[in-house]
């Protein structure tokens, strides 16, 4: 049973968006989610839930987000009786752990956590306080020592939580997909420049920083290149630099000329994929699960690290691609899609994953 207490959104990263697009209403054979299970219970039953869960906590804990979400998921675990499953399946390390005390013996314990880091670096990077950070550490330790199995996309991706993995897990690597992007349309930009399109949140870990200021020196010494940001986070006033807010991105995706990537680390991300389902251009650092990309396709450039100088050089030099020259990246983008991430073809990996676990 596929265990997530948060709301599935397709345009989302992490579990959130992986679950939605990979997992939910796909009829995976020897798979039923927590959004199904909720299904067989009638709509007055989520009032009852939702009425009981506010008087779990008393004021100070629900003014503390880690307590409220543990918490919840623990109640949540037990209204929806989890524990008759043979198997349980979480994609984030506080929702197990708020599970953990009513997980029987008998039942195992699989999880895959989704972030490009380990989460008390997140936080760390945000500045929580001490107590936080150390709260979280703990979690990090119990949930991979009690995980039975471990789920990654490849080898390279979990490489992050190498220092949580105890010799005892047993790993599986099942490579992502992503829901392929239909029906898009085109948005007139400027012929004479080269468009690039950020996708993603506005941080240290998806080297961000690191890509504004290339592309602010990049604009001194050229005036036909354009950067248009897709997603929530901090404003950039600067020449060239378009903010797009919370956008569906596909329209923009199959509009510019190359989609750029530039995660100081990577897990494995959903919007890659959806990229390469159109075929645009990609701009991509080989860091963590993405050296998976490594001379895959001609339509991905790729840099072997995010490096100050080394972005700038190809951003001062890349010019855009002729029309044949497009054609053929945009082929070899799709053919590479359709090879190793069609949701089909993730049903029959994760059906794989099931059979040889029964």
């Amino acid at each position: 049973m596929v265990f997530s207490k948060y709301n599935l959104d397709e345009f989302q990263g992490g579990p959130s968006g992986f679950i939605r697009q990979n997992i939910l209403d796909k009829k995976i054979e020897g798979l039923i989610t927590l959004q199904t299970l909720q299904q067989n219970y009638k709509p007055d039953f989520f009032k009852k839930v939702r009425k009981k869960l506010s008087q779990v906590f008393n004021e100070e804990e629900k003014n503390s987000w880690l307590v409220n979400f543990t918490g919840s998921a623990g109640k949540i675990y037990q209204y929806y009786n989890c524990a008759k499953f043979d198997y349980i399946y979480f994609h984030d390390i506080f929702s197990l752990y708020g599970c953990l005390n009513y997980i029987p013996k008998t039942q195992k314990i699989i999880l895959q956590s989704h972030a490009p880091e380990l989460v008390s670096e997140e936080f760390k990077n945000l500045d929580s306080g001490e107590d936080s950070i150390n709260k979280i550490k703990e979690i990090e330790l119990v949930t991979f020592k009690k995980a039975d199995h471990l789920i990654f996309p490849n080898p390279d991706s979990s490489l992050i939580y190498k220092s949580l993995i105890c010799k005892s897990s047993k790993i599986n690597y099942i490579l992502s997909s992503s829901q392929s992007i239909n029906n898009a349309f085109t948005i007139p930009l400027d012929k004479d420049s080269v468009n690039l399109l950020f996708v993603g949140r506005r941080n240290h870990i998806k080297g961000f920083d690191v890509l504004i200021k290339t592309f602010e020196k990049t604009r001194v010494h050229r005036q036909n290149i354009n950067l248009f940001l897709a997603g929530e986070g901090e404003e950039k006033n600067q020449q060239g630099v378009i903010s797009l807010g919370k956008v569906n991105p596909a329209n923009w995706i199959a509009s510019v000329d190359f989609v750029i990537n530039t995660n100081e680390n990577s897990y494995f991300d959903l919007s890659v994929m959806e990229v390469l389902s159109v075929g645009t251009p990609i701009i991509l650092t080989l860091t963590g699960g993405h050296t998976f990309f490594k001379d895959k396709s001609s339509g991905i450039l790729t840099l072997d690290t995010l490096d100050f100088n080394s972005l700038y050089i190809l951003l001062l030099n890349i010019q855009k691609p002729t029309l044949a020259d497009k054609a053929e990246m945009v082929w070899a983008n799709q053919d590479l899609y359709k090879k190793y991430f069609t949701i089909e073809l993730y049903k029959q990996r994760m059906e794989k994953f099931i059979a040889e676990l029964v």
